[in-house]
This record gives structure tokens, C-alpha cells and sequence, in this order.
């Protein structure tokens, strides 16, 4: 869930569920489709969005996810998908398809944080767009560019970008 919501800037409600959140709003199994080149191998990801926010359901906005090195979401998601299995619903859910809480993904990621020993109080389930928009940002994207990477309506992105720093090595 993780290395898709950064590689797809994805916001936690679309993959997450929030008590009284319509599960229609989550993105769905069957809104993911794989994308393979010329020799058949899989180059990307396709995330067909139906509802998000600032969209009109009537015209879905489609995201490719590339493979990426060292982190690749296509892998990642890959696993998931052979663990999970091809039953409608949800795309991050449990094995009864039962989806994902925002509260469980918050807790996980506070504990993986917590593991790595980093300072949990620093990221938050949001870190994830502000560091795909970074990220892209460092990678020469432009500002148009990005505002459709994000799938922002305005230029509400130029405060998620962040410029690196180098800290103090101790």
C-alpha cells in the first residue's frame, strides 16, 4: 500500500476506509489494470479513478505507475495481488473483502516508522503525496505535469514540495 502510494501520489482515502466513507469511493479491484510493452513484459500499472475528489464520475482519471528501482510498486503489488486473489471489491482489503481502515493504515505505519527508528511524529499518512510531488518535482516534472500526476486542481501542489536537506551526521 505503501510503495503504490507514493509512486501513484495517492490520497489515503482512495485506498483506505474511513467509518461512515462509501466503499464505492475506494479504489476497486477491477479499476487496476496491467499494462505490458511490445515483448510482453509489464512496463506499468493503470489505476482507472472513478471517485475522487475534484472528479467528475462520469469521466475517470487514469494514472500509470511505472516500475521503479529499488522500490518497484508493480512488484509490490504484484505479491499483494497473488496473496489477495481476483475477487471484486476493494483493492487493498482483508481476506473476508473487507477494506482497509484509514485508522489500521495510520497504526502500521506509525509502527514500521517506529521500526526503522525514525520519528513517527514527522510523517503522517498525507507524507506520501507530499513526497511523490517532491520527488517528481526533483525529477524535472513540471508544475503541469505534476498538478495531473496528483490529480490537483490547482496549484494547491507547490506547498507539498519539499527541497532536500542535508542534515547534521552525528
Amino acid at each position: 500500500m505503501c510503495s503504490l502510494a507514493f509512486f501513484a501520489a495517492l490520497r489515503v482515502c482512495e485506498i483506505t476506509l474511513r467509518p461512515g466513507q462509501a466503499h464505492s469511493n475506494l479504489l476497486q479491484f477491477h479499476q487496476v489494470a496491467f499494462m505490458n510493452d511490445q515483448t510482453g513484459n509489464m512496463k506499468a500499472v493503470k489505476l482507472s479513478f472513478t471517485h475522487c475528489k475534484h472528479s467528475n464520475p462520469s469521466r475517470p482519471v487514469d494514472l500509470l505507475v511505472y516500475r521503479e528501482q529499488p522500490i518497484c510498486p508493480i512488484s509490490h503489488l504484484l505479491h499483494y495481488l497473488a496473496l489477495r486473489g481476483c475477487s471484486p471489491g476493494p483493492l487493498f482489503c482483508w481476506p473476508d473483502n473487507t477494506p482497509v481502515s484509514r485508522e489500521y493504515f495510520v497504526c502500521s505505519l506509525k509502527e514500521a516508522l517506529q521500526f526503522c527508528d525514525l520519528d513517527h511524529t514527522r510523517y503522517k499518512s498525507h507524507s506520501f503525496r507530499i513526497g511523490a510531488a517532491s520527488w517528481v518535482a526533483t525529477n524535472g516534472m513540471s508544475g503541469a505535469q505534476i498538478r495531473i500526476f496528483g490529480r490537483w486542481k490547482s496549484n494547491a501542489f507547490l506547498r507539498y514540495i519539499r527541497t532536500p536537506t542535508i542534515g547534521k551526521l552525528t
